[in-house]
Protein backbone atom coordinates (compact mmCIF):
# COMPACT_ATOMS: atom_id res chain seq x y z
CA UNK A 1 0.00 0.00 0.00
CA UNK A 2 1.11 3.44 -1.30
CA UNK A 3 0.56 6.86 0.58
CA UNK A 4 1.53 10.45 0.32
CA UNK A 5 1.74 13.59 -2.11
CA UNK A 6 2.95 11.14 -5.65
CA UNK A 7 1.06 8.45 -5.00
CA UNK A 8 -2.16 10.26 -4.45
CA UNK A 9 -1.46 12.20 -7.69
CA UNK A 10 -0.99 9.25 -9.75
CA UNK A 11 -2.72 6.36 -8.16
CA UNK A 12 -5.08 5.66 -11.18
CA UNK A 13 -1.32 4.74 -13.19
CA UNK A 14 0.20 3.16 -10.40
CA UNK A 15 -2.32 0.52 -10.00
CA UNK A 16 -2.31 0.23 -13.86
CA UNK A 17 1.47 -0.51 -14.59
CA UNK A 18 2.32 -1.61 -10.73
CA UNK A 19 1.13 -4.81 -9.95
CA UNK A 20 2.88 -5.69 -6.91
CA UNK A 21 0.70 -2.76 -5.39
CA UNK A 22 -2.45 -3.29 -4.14
CA UNK A 23 -3.52 0.37 -2.97
CA UNK A 24 -3.31 3.15 -2.66
CA UNK A 25 -3.98 6.00 0.15
CA UNK A 26 -5.87 9.14 -1.54
CA UNK A 27 -5.16 12.10 1.03
CA UNK A 28 -4.20 11.92 3.84
CA UNK A 29 -3.14 8.27 5.08
CA UNK A 30 -3.72 7.96 9.42
CA UNK A 31 -7.49 7.17 9.70
CA UNK A 32 -7.54 5.00 5.74
CA UNK A 33 -4.72 3.08 6.64
CA UNK A 34 -6.63 1.97 10.35
CA UNK A 35 -9.60 0.58 8.35
CA UNK A 36 -7.08 -0.90 5.85
CA UNK A 37 -4.99 -2.52 8.43
CA UNK A 38 -8.68 -3.83 10.17
CA UNK A 39 -10.06 -5.64 6.92
CA UNK A 40 -6.33 -7.18 6.24
CA UNK A 41 -7.07 -8.92 9.76
CA UNK A 42 -10.42 -11.01 7.83
CA UNK A 43 -8.41 -11.35 4.25
CA UNK A 44 -9.82 -8.64 2.22
CA UNK A 45 -9.40 -5.02 1.59
CA UNK A 46 -12.00 -2.45 2.56
CA UNK A 47 -13.65 -0.46 -0.14
CA UNK A 48 -13.60 2.62 2.03
CA UNK A 49 -13.47 6.49 1.50
CA UNK A 50 -10.17 7.49 0.49
CA UNK A 51 -8.58 4.19 -0.91
CA UNK A 52 -7.83 3.03 -4.36
CA UNK A 53 -7.53 -0.40 -5.73
CA UNK A 54 -8.47 -2.81 -8.42
CA UNK A 55 -12.44 -3.59 -8.59
CA UNK A 56 -13.05 -5.62 -11.40
CA UNK A 57 -9.29 -5.38 -12.92
CA UNK A 58 -10.11 -1.50 -13.14
CA UNK A 59 -8.20 1.17 -10.95
CA UNK A 60 -11.11 2.06 -8.72
CA UNK A 61 -10.91 5.07 -5.72
CA UNK A 62 -13.70 3.50 -3.57
CA UNK A 63 -14.44 7.56 -2.72
CA UNK A 64 -13.56 10.60 -1.20
CA UNK A 65 -12.41 10.80 2.81
CA UNK A 66 -13.10 13.92 4.11
CA UNK A 67 -9.45 16.12 5.84
CA UNK A 68 -9.16 14.77 9.23
CA UNK A 69 -10.66 17.62 11.34
CA UNK A 70 -10.05 18.44 14.31
CA UNK A 71 -6.21 17.69 14.05
CA UNK A 72 -6.55 17.11 17.65
CA UNK A 73 -8.06 13.59 17.49
CA UNK A 74 -5.18 12.42 16.16
CA UNK A 75 -2.76 10.40 18.55
CA UNK A 76 1.14 11.99 18.92
CA UNK A 77 3.37 10.04 16.18
CA UNK A 78 5.50 7.01 17.16
CA UNK A 79 9.21 7.79 17.07
CA UNK A 80 11.59 4.84 16.82
CA UNK A 81 14.25 6.87 15.71
CA UNK A 82 14.01 9.51 18.51
CA UNK A 83 17.16 8.82 20.52
CA UNK A 84 19.34 9.13 17.49
CA UNK A 85 18.19 12.36 15.87
CA UNK A 86 19.21 16.05 16.84
CA UNK A 87 16.36 17.75 15.85
CA UNK A 88 12.89 16.71 16.25
CA UNK A 89 10.05 16.97 13.52
CA UNK A 90 7.08 18.44 14.69
CA UNK A 91 3.58 19.22 12.67
CA UNK A 92 1.56 21.52 14.29
CA UNK A 93 -0.76 22.08 11.27
CA UNK A 94 -1.76 20.75 7.96
CA UNK A 95 -1.79 22.74 4.56
CA UNK A 96 -1.40 26.05 3.51
CA UNK A 97 -4.02 28.61 2.73
CA UNK A 98 -2.66 30.41 -0.89
CA UNK A 99 -2.56 27.05 -3.64
CA UNK A 100 0.74 28.39 -5.52
CA UNK A 101 1.06 26.80 -9.14
CA UNK A 102 4.18 25.06 -7.91
CA UNK A 103 3.40 23.44 -5.08
CA UNK A 104 1.63 20.11 -4.05
CA UNK A 105 0.66 20.87 -0.73
CA UNK A 106 -3.32 20.80 -1.67
CA UNK A 107 -2.78 17.49 -3.13
CA UNK A 108 -3.48 15.46 0.21
CA UNK A 109 -6.27 18.13 1.05
CA UNK A 110 -8.78 17.03 -2.38
CA UNK A 111 -7.06 19.88 -4.23
CA UNK A 112 -8.32 22.49 -1.80
CA UNK A 113 -6.37 25.27 -0.75
CA UNK A 114 -7.01 25.11 2.68
CA UNK A 115 -4.75 25.80 6.35
CA UNK A 116 -5.95 23.71 8.96
CA UNK A 117 -3.99 23.73 12.70
CA UNK A 118 -3.33 21.97 16.10
CA UNK A 119 -4.36 23.82 19.25
CA UNK A 120 -1.49 25.34 21.10
CA UNK A 121 -2.40 23.22 23.92
CA UNK A 122 -2.08 19.97 22.19
CA UNK A 123 1.40 21.30 20.03
CA UNK A 124 3.07 22.14 23.63
CA UNK A 125 1.39 18.54 24.99
CA UNK A 126 3.27 16.90 22.65
CA UNK A 127 6.82 19.25 22.71
CA UNK A 128 6.43 18.68 26.35
CA UNK A 129 6.66 14.84 26.24
CA UNK A 130 9.57 15.30 23.92
CA UNK A 131 11.40 17.46 26.46
CA UNK A 132 10.75 15.15 29.12
CA UNK A 133 12.32 12.30 26.80
CA UNK A 134 15.45 14.91 26.68
CA UNK A 135 14.48 16.72 23.62
CA UNK A 136 15.42 20.44 23.02
CA UNK A 137 15.72 21.45 19.34
CA UNK A 138 12.28 21.02 17.32
CA UNK A 139 11.99 21.85 13.64
CA UNK A 140 7.97 22.52 12.84
CA UNK A 141 7.50 21.03 9.17
CA UNK A 142 4.49 22.46 8.58
CA UNK A 143 4.02 23.73 4.83
CA UNK A 144 2.99 27.05 6.43
CA UNK A 145 3.63 27.66 10.10
CA UNK A 146 1.22 30.85 10.14
CA UNK A 147 -2.82 30.23 9.49
CA UNK A 148 -4.49 32.73 7.43
CA UNK A 149 -5.46 36.47 8.37
CA UNK A 150 -5.52 37.69 11.84
CA UNK A 151 -6.83 34.86 13.12
CA UNK A 152 -3.54 32.82 12.47
CA UNK A 153 -1.51 35.26 13.69
CA UNK A 154 -3.09 35.00 16.68
CA UNK A 155 -2.86 31.40 16.98
CA UNK A 156 0.50 31.49 16.33
CA UNK A 157 0.77 34.24 19.16
CA UNK A 158 -0.72 31.95 21.51
CA UNK A 159 1.37 28.80 20.27
CA UNK A 160 4.32 30.93 21.05
CA UNK A 161 3.22 31.25 24.61
CA UNK A 162 3.13 27.96 25.26
CA UNK A 163 6.62 26.74 23.97
CA UNK A 164 8.13 29.86 25.64
CA UNK A 165 7.68 27.62 28.85
CA UNK A 166 9.43 24.97 27.64
CA UNK A 167 12.99 26.17 27.20
CA UNK A 168 13.45 24.59 23.16
CA UNK A 169 14.78 26.19 20.53
CA UNK A 170 12.83 25.85 17.03
CA UNK A 171 12.69 26.52 13.32
CA UNK A 172 9.75 27.01 11.17
CA UNK A 173 8.91 28.24 7.51
CA UNK A 174 5.79 30.70 6.48
CA UNK A 175 4.87 33.10 3.89
CA UNK A 176 6.52 36.45 3.77
CA UNK A 177 2.76 38.62 4.14
CA UNK A 178 2.20 35.93 7.26
CA UNK A 179 5.25 37.77 9.07
CA UNK A 180 5.00 41.23 11.10
CA UNK A 181 7.32 42.32 13.74
CA UNK A 182 5.10 41.56 16.82
CA UNK A 183 5.24 38.08 15.65
CA UNK A 184 8.44 37.28 14.97
CA UNK A 185 9.13 38.88 18.56
CA UNK A 186 6.43 36.46 20.30
CA UNK A 187 8.13 33.60 18.46
CA UNK A 188 12.01 34.51 19.24
CA UNK A 189 11.19 35.29 22.61
CA UNK A 190 9.77 31.71 22.81
CA UNK A 191 13.25 29.90 21.57
CA UNK A 192 12.84 30.36 18.00
CA UNK A 193 16.19 30.21 15.83
CA UNK A 194 15.17 29.50 11.98
CA UNK A 195 12.74 30.47 9.67
CA UNK A 196 12.34 29.99 6.06
CA UNK A 197 10.43 32.70 4.05
CA UNK A 198 9.11 31.32 0.90
CA UNK A 199 10.12 34.38 -1.37
CA UNK A 200 10.72 32.77 -5.03
CA UNK A 201 11.14 35.96 -7.07
CA UNK A 202 11.78 39.94 -6.81
CA UNK A 203 9.76 40.08 -9.72
CA UNK A 204 6.16 41.32 -9.69
CA UNK A 205 5.26 39.28 -12.94
CA UNK A 206 6.92 35.98 -11.75
CA UNK A 207 5.39 36.40 -8.15
CA UNK A 208 1.98 36.78 -10.20
CA UNK A 209 2.61 34.24 -12.44
CA UNK A 210 3.42 31.74 -9.58
CA UNK A 211 0.28 32.77 -7.73
CA UNK A 212 2.13 33.20 -4.43
CA UNK A 213 -0.17 36.56 -4.26
CA UNK A 214 2.59 38.66 -2.14
CA UNK A 215 4.32 41.51 -2.96
CA UNK A 216 7.93 42.23 -3.68
CA UNK A 217 7.19 45.14 -1.19
CA UNK A 218 5.66 42.64 1.44
CA UNK A 219 8.85 40.23 0.78
CA UNK A 220 11.52 43.27 1.62
CA UNK A 221 9.26 44.11 4.40
CA UNK A 222 9.29 40.49 5.86
CA UNK A 223 12.66 39.76 5.58
CA UNK A 224 13.49 42.72 7.41
CA UNK A 225 11.51 42.28 10.21
CA UNK A 226 13.08 38.75 10.71
CA UNK A 227 16.40 40.54 10.83
CA UNK A 228 16.13 43.02 13.16
CA UNK A 229 14.29 40.31 15.52
CA UNK A 230 18.18 39.22 15.46
CA UNK A 231 17.89 36.03 12.67
CA UNK A 232 19.03 35.94 9.30
CA UNK A 233 16.13 34.18 7.48
CA UNK A 234 16.57 31.62 4.73
CA UNK A 235 15.24 32.26 1.61
CA UNK A 236 12.83 30.03 -0.32
CA UNK A 237 13.73 31.31 -4.31
CA UNK A 238 12.81 29.63 -7.49
CA UNK A 239 15.91 30.74 -9.48
CA UNK A 240 14.12 29.34 -13.15
CA UNK A 241 10.77 28.94 -13.90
Amino acid sequence: CLFGFFSTLAWRDILDHAPAVDCVVVGEAEETLVELAGSIKTGTIAQCGGLAARAQGQATLFGPRAPIDPLDRLPFPVRPSLKTEETTSVLASRGCYNGCSFCLIPTLNGGQAVWRGRSAANVAAEIAELTAAGKRDIYFVDPNFVGPGKAGKEDAVRLSHALAGLGVTFGMETRANDITKPLVRNLCNAGLTSLLLGIESGSPRVLKRLRKRTTVAQNERAIAAVRDAGIEPEIGFIMFE
